[in-house]
């Protein structure tokens, strides 16, 4: 099993290009070192080969889905924090939540949404535990 400890770095998954761009340079900004993918397949073969301290990725993607990969992901390293983007499409802002933590994600976040959001949502969940921050 591979973990997340030693490896760095948040994996974004967006098949819109500017929006993609756009959400690496802030999340760079905010001080997170990003690698990109525009669809699951890619995804998965960033995933596998260096295992990222984060992953945040759209639900609705061409070639694959982002349920599937994020299932892919959690088997790979079942503690790998997962943030959800998705406009929404048919679901609601709450049951996009619902799903998206019903195949394994820690929070989800509606298109549209502000950087900040998703700097806050990511650094919670990527902070060391209390017990890393005492040794």
């Amino acid at each position: 099993m591979i973990t997340r400890r030693n490896h760095g770095g948040v994996l974004l998954v967006e098949d819109d290009d500017a929006l993609r761009h756009l959400l690496a340079m802030a999340l760079g900004r905010a001080g997170f070192r990003v690698r990109t993918a525009c669809d699951e397949k890619t995804a998965l073969e960033a995933f596998r080969e260096q295992p990222p301290a984060a992953v945040v990725t759209d639900l609705i993607l061409p070639a694959g889905e982002g349920m599937s990969a994020i299932r892919a992901m959690r088997e790979a390293v079942p503690d790998a924090p997962i943030i959800v983007i998705s406009g929404g499409g048919f679901f609601s802002s709450s049951q996009l939540c619902s799903v998206a933590k019903s195949f394994g994600a820690n929070a989800a976040l509606t298109k549209p949404f502000r950087a900040e959001a998703l700097v806050a949502c990511l650094s919670e969940l990527i902070a060391p535990p209390l017990a890393e921050l005492a040794a």
